[in-house]
């Protein structure tokens, strides 16, 4: 229902790719080896987590979760993962000191997407099949109340504004919607326009923005801003004409947003597509530098310095799965990090080991 598609192989350059017009700072520190942080891997064919230090790319340990998991959020703290099981209703919480699954917790139905407010306290889980939202308190492992989002029921993906106080869960439909929530009411606004199947989201640091990717039923897709202070909807972006935009992340400082994305195709068979990683300027709402970023790349990560996107790359579930770096500022893949089947997100510790 959720899982993203395959298509057929297509020729593209593995290269760094001409700039689409539209400024984006990059870091200063250009080849500076990735920063030491530990990723956390979802492989919705394995039913597992891969844990791997980013400084060597090496395995750390490979952990066992629920049926067919979809998202992760790690706390603010770095202490837990909070891993969300789509099968099984559930979510299960990772203890990163010793990579260890702590005890199930009951959530909605097919749970899908997953974040952490600011301060650490609550993890709030979107109910695909449900069309709730679930609250976990990180301090006791126990889930609250759910709320009923309404009147767009299949929530899908899920980010929180940075003073903690409004939740917004993507609505997977073909006339889509941003639903917001205030979080110490409870109250659901009123959905906000933001293009046909909308999956995933993510919110400026500074709070004012957020952007969407949607993808128009498998067929094309762009990226839609949506200014957070008046609820409305910017003029959507195409990040490369005809891909298919998927993950997304926001640079620490702001000033650029990252699309994951790959070319559609018409096959219903699991095969795979080169896809790339597009740089949006976040003053300009221009694509500004594409990337090449291997098969199928469908979600992504940036280190907590800038420097480096850490890109899932889903070969299907009996493909050489793998996540491969990226240096930002010069657009340089590293050697890819083997993980799991049928990987489907990606998270980073947001300090430093």
């Amino acid at each position: 229902m959720i899982r993203c598609a395959r298509f057929a192989v297509l020729g593209l350059t593995l290269a760094l790719l001409p700039a689409c017009g539209g400024g984006v700072s990059q870091p200063r520190l250009a080849g500076r080896p990735p920063q030491d942080v530990t990723a956390y891997v979802v492989n919705e064919g394995s039913d597992t987590v891969t844990a791997f230090t980013t400084r060597t790319g090496k395995v750390i340990k490979t952990i066992k979760v629920g049926a067919r998991p979809s998202a992760i959020a790690i706390t603010p703290d770095g202490r837990t993962a909070y891993v969300v099981n789509y099968d099984s209703d559930t979510v299960t919480p990772i203890s990163t000191a010793t990579q260890r699954a702590g005890k199930i917790i009951k959530v909605g139905g097919g749970p899908a997407g997953v974040a952490i407010t600011p301060d650490g306290r609550t993890a709030y889980v979107v109910n695909y099949d449900s069309g709730t939202v679930t609250p976990i308190s990180t301090a006791t492992q126990r889930a609250g109340r759910a709320i009923t989002i309404a009147p767009d029921p299949a929530g899908f993906g899920i980010a929180i504004t940075p003073d903690g106080t409004t939740a917004y869960i993507t609505n997977d439909q073909q006339t889509g919607t941003v639903t917001p929530v205030n979080l110490a009411t409870r109250a659901v606004g009123t959905p906000i326009k933001a293009g046909a199947w909308p999956r995933a989201i993510a919110i400026t640091p500074d709070g004012r923005t957020a952007y969407i990717t949607t993808d128009y039923g498998n067929d094309s897709g762009t990226v839609t801003p949506i200014n957070l202070a008046t609820g409305l909807p910017g003029r959507p972006i195409d990040p490369v004409k005809d891909d298919l935009p998927r993950g997304i992340a926001i640079s620490p400082d702001g000033a650029a947003i990252y699309i994951t994305g790959y070319l559609p195709s018409d096959s219903t068979v699991p095969t795979q597509t080169l896809g790339s990683m597009t740089a949006i300027g976040a003053a300009s709402g221009r694509p500004a530098m594409r990337i090449s970023a291997g098969y199928n790349p469908v979600a992504l990560a940036i280190t907590p310095d800038g420097t480096t996107a850490y890109v899932v790359n889903d070969y299907g579930f009996d493909g050489p799965s793998t996540v491969t770096p990226i240096q930002i500022a010069t657009g340089t893949r590293e050697k890819p990090i083997p993980v799991g089947s049928g990987p489907v997100a990606i998270a980073l510790t947001p300090r430093a080991n």
